[in-house]
């Protein structure tokens, strides 16, 4: 059998097209992960909800910035959802001063609740808790709500949970355990079950620690 040259033009062509379709490849394989890292990321995003009992339970929360988040109450993102909460057990004092005609009433009536701390202590210790609450929802947490609203809303009452010392926590509870918060407002039954007889009477244990410890108010 006769040998045949093949042009040399050819073979640059020939090698020029197998090239091209092993990048080709490449790159399919390469968008096909990116696809699939981009699905993982949006079901994630959809996942932002469970229940527990009569609970919503929304994962993966961020705080959103407000000028009425305060230690007790603020505005969350969960999805694409913000709502603002209030917790559930615990009032914290008010952060700052207010115009209005029952502000310092106000103030001063949480003041006696924490050992009769005077106004403008009182305003402190609000202010500690505006910051304490704003630090433990820097990361994200997660609310358990069953939308039964504050005063006709639009505020809903909840539980929230934060992640503090590498445990994960109630944000109320620590609250108290600082000495920054009365046990004062609404309660319920907790999402693990407790009743609220049950619960109200282990944060006032709580509580009578934070005052032999002298935390916050209790100083």
């Amino acid at each position: 059998m006769s040998n045949f040259p093949i042009p040399k033009r050819l073979v640059i062509r020939l090698v020029i097209v197998l090239i091209a379709a092993v990048f080709g490849w490449f790159g399919k394989d390469s968008l096909a992960d990116e696809s699939k890292t981009s699905n993982t990321a949006m079901n994630e995003r959809q996942q932002t909800v469970e229940l527990k009992g009569e609970f919503k339970v929304y994962l993966n929360c961020e705080l959103v910035p407000s000028k009425y988040n305060d230690g007790d109450s603020f505005l969350v993102k969960h999805g694409d959802t913000e709502q603002e909460y209030r917790l559930y057990y615990v009032d914290t004092p008010e952060s700052k001063d207010k115009p209005y005609d029952d502000h310092r009433e106000r103030v001063l009536d949480q003041g006696r609740d924490l050992g009769g701390l005077g106004y403008e202590q009182t305003l402190k210790i609000g202010k500690t808790a505006q910051y304490v609450t704003q630090e433990l929802l820097s990361k994200p947490f997660r609310v358990y709500t069953t939308e039964e609203l504050v005063y006709q809303g639009p505020r809903q009452y909840a539980f929230v949970q934060v992640e503090s010392g590498g445990k994960v926590r109630w944000l109320h509870e620590i609250l108290i355990e600082k000495g920054l918060a009365r046990i004062h407002t609404r309660g319920a039954a907790t999402p693990e079950g407790e009743s609220f007889y049950d619960h109200r009477d282990a944060l006032r244990q709580i509580e009578d620690e934070a005052q032999d410890n002298g935390m916050g108010a209790w100083r």
